[in-house]
């Protein structure tokens, strides 16, 4: 049985899938499975993943209808022989200690659950709120804790978490196959409360790739409504995870002010009609499946309970400006509530003074900096893909020889 079983789902990832599959096959930690379940792709992606699997007997490869990304997970799980499961995603990477230092948490601790840190790639297009969210801390859970979810960075991504296979498969741990996207933050809400020990560690061991524009991710979040729709029903599962595992009384409060944090920023962002409809359902959410409702809200910060209130409400002609401020003021603090209330304001007189006052040389250097670094980091990218295609290519055709030569005389012989 191997210590570690990698899944990865590939689908119509021609292009990144070897440079993938490098980074498993030259993991410093040997006693690994790879199951690469193919979704379904209509590229070549399977047929590089068969050629990886033709020249590393730990690599395996399922092939399934299409079913979307928790689908294929799912059959990576049910397929693992592994002590303990890891994903990656097929245009993703690891580093080379990756497996090693995974294992290494995992059997020290006797922990069931290790979350990791991972590196944006580029780093120039990144953000705050990733690079924090990569990041962290050195720290051990006894049993669950609500820092758990809502104070630590252990989710949403479920590639930077691994798992022991027996809770996965004990506890009927799945990804939610009806959620096509926001799938990790259900897994995360139903893993973390089940697990019995916790380890999570700074180590970044992960490279997300964030400048494929074909990526799901990309697709996903292409338009305010589909943010918006996933983000209403991944709040639904969540509700009904909680409700089907009882968890009703671990932690109600820190869940109902998670939840509004979760979905404000993106009700702020629509507008009009479609902004009062999505805090409508929303609002019809909490009042179906949340356990006893005004009881929680009342014992949350003010502007949770205001908020709630509000939402649950069903909305009138003032609707939208009075969720707008108290959202604002929410989020943000009275400094950012002003700031929106006098911004129309002032915007034409900001616009006008950056005409008349162009950015300091400093400032311009800064973003020009950023703009060569963003461009360099997808260029050895790009450098670094083609090179994994044409090695795998040359040590197919090497190893399809060989195999030529050994049928022919009993024996291999390298020229």
């Amino acid at each position: 049985m191997p210590s570690i079983s990698v899944v990865v789902p590939v689908y119509n990832v021609e292009r990144y899938v070897s440079m993938c599959l490098d980074s498993l096959r030259g993991q410093t930690f040997a006693d690994i499975e790879i199951i690469c379940v193919d979704d379904g792709s209509t590229d070549r992606s399977a047929m590089i993943a068969r050629a990886h699997a033709s020249l590393d007997s730990r690599i395996q490869v399922i092939s399934k209808p299409n079913g979307g990304l928790s689908s294929a997970r799912n059959a990576g799980i049910d397929a693992a022989q592994g002590e303990y499961v890891m994903f990656v995603d097929s245009d993703d990477y690891l580093e080379r200690g990756a497996c090693a230092k995974v294992f290494q948490l995992l059997d020290e601790s006797e922990a069931d659950v290790a979350v990791f840190g991972a590196n944006a790639v580029p780093g120039a297009v990144s953000n705050d709120w990733l690079n924090e969210n990569l990041s962290p801390r050195d720290a051990t859970y006894e049993g669950f804790s609500p820092g758990l979810l809502f104070k630590e960075n252990t989710h949403p991504f479920s590639w930077r978490v691994a798992a022991r296979k027996s809770l996965l498969d004990g506890e009927h741990i799945r990804f939610d196959e009806a959620i096509r996207y926001g799938e990790d933050q259900v897994f995360a809400f139903e893993l973390f409360p089940l697990s019995r020990r916790t380890v999570l560690s700074s180590d970044k061991l992960y490279n997300y790739r964030l400048s494929r524009k074909d990526s799901l991710m990309s697709s996903r979040w292409s338009s305010l409504e589909k943010i918006m729709t996933e983000h209403v029903r991944i709040v639904d599962r969540i509700l009904d995870v909680w409700t089907r595992r009882g968890f009703e009384e671990l932690c109600p409060e820190e869940l109902l002010t998670w939840m509004i944090g979760f979905i404000m920023p993106g009700l702020l962002d629509v507008g009009g009609e479609e902004r009062v409809r999505f805090c409508k359902r929303f609002g019809e959410v909490l009042s179906e499946k949340f356990w006893n409702l005004s009881d929680v809200a009342s014992r949350c910060p003010k502007g949770t309970q205001r908020l709630v209130n509000l939402l649950v409400s069903g909305g009138d002609s003032d609707f939208g400006s009075r969720f707008t401020a108290q959202s604002v003021l929410y989020l943000e603090g009275r400094g950012a509530f002003a700031r929106v209330s006098f911004g129309k304001l002032t915007a034409p007189i900001i616009r006008v003074a950056s005409r008349v006052f162009p950015p300091s040389s400093a400032k311009q250097s800064y973003f020009l900096d950023r703009i060569f670094d963003g461009v360099m980091e997808n260029a050895s990218a790009e450098q670094a893909l083609t090179g994994s295609l044409l090695l795998l290519r040359q040590e197919y055709e090497l190893n399809r020889r060989c195999v030529a030569v050994n049928d022919d005389f009993g024996e291999c012989q390298n020229d």
